[in-house]
C-alpha cells in the first residue's frame, strides 16, 4: 500500500524531500537544514529503501 510505505518515513526525511524540492539544490538544503550534504545524501538513500 502506498499509505504504509509514506508512514515509514521520518519526518527529517520528509522536511528534507520537500526542502530539496523547493530549491532543486541538495547542497541548498543541506544549508537550510543545517546539516552537512552528507547527512542530505543519507536521508534520501534511506527514504528510497522503505
Amino acid at each position: 500500500m502506498a499509505d504504509q510505505k509514506f508512514s515509514d518515513l521520518t519526518v527529517s526525511q520528509i522536511i528534507t524531500f520537500l526542502n530539496i524540492a523547493e530549491t532543486l539544490n541538495m547542497s541548498q538544503s543541506a544549508e537550510n537544514l543545517f546539516v552537512g550534504q552528507p547527512t542530505i545524501s543519507k536521508r534520501i538513500n534511506d527514504s528510497e529503501k522503505k
